[in-house]
């Protein structure tokens, strides 16, 4: 079993992806601009998203303005920025994967973590697990439906009054989380220069995370 932390540290390594082990690397500039890897531990298969991290990455975020749905095949209205490159992404891992597979990522890697996770659904191989970390949202009706009986933590870092704003996004009906989000708490560094987005930091994410396991294990 993977745990929450395990995920959101892979996802930390992801942001420096050449720094770190990985069974396969999925680089933007060869992949249509996603950036995932698959990493291996025991039985199980991880597929890591990254976030936000290039000016191109965050002009994907907002392709869609204003943010009218994309209708998708498998999993109906989705946001288009995010539904690029996903569907080439995925007929390369397919083949790649064993029976347990987990799916992470953050950000805009969150976003497209939910998304392969309908593409799952949708062909018959639903993952063990979707955990992922300051999501936007996705998508609609459609791609919550699939991901319904999929075991899920989308985590917001919310506390001391202020919330990971990128979960809000993208504000317009009908795009919605695809499962209900759960609230951790690290505070972000004074002065960060983020400003409002400063609590969206992925190693805020894995902060709270391994502070909730310290606790556990006292």
């Amino acid at each position: 079993m993977i745990s929450d932390l395990t995920c959101c540290t892979a996802v930390v390594e992801l942001y420096d992806a050449q720094a770190a082990p990985w069974d396969e690397l999925l680089l933007p500039r060869t992949d249509g601009g996603v950036c995932c890897a698959l990493r291996r531990i025991g039985d199980d298969d991880l597929i890591v998203f990254r976030g936000s991290k290039t000016v191109e990455d965050w002009l994907r975020d907002l392709a869609a303005i204003p943010h009218v749905p994309s209708g998708h095949p498998q999993l109906g209205d989705v946001h288009l920025g995010f539904m690029l490159g996903m569907d080439n992404v995925f007929a390369h891992l397919l083949p790649l994967l064993r029976s347990s597979v987990y799916v992470t990522g953050h950000s805009l890697g969150a976003a497209r973590a939910s998304l392969f996770c309908g593409l799952l659904c949708a062909a018959g191989r639903p993952p063990k697990a979707r955990v992922v970390f300051g999501e936007p949202r996705p998508g609609c009706g459609g791609l919550r439906d699939l991901l319904r009986a999929v075991p899920s933590r989308s985590y917001r870092n919310a506390g001391a009054g202020r919330h990971d704003l990128v979960t809000d996004l993208v504000t317009d009906p009908p795009f919605c989380h695809p499962t209900a989000l759960t609230d951790i708490y690290a505070a972000p560094l004074p002065g960060d220069p983020w400003g409002l987005f400063a609590y969206h930091h992925v190693w805020l994410y894995r902060a709270a995370l391994a502070a909730a396991a310290a606790g556990m294990a006292a």
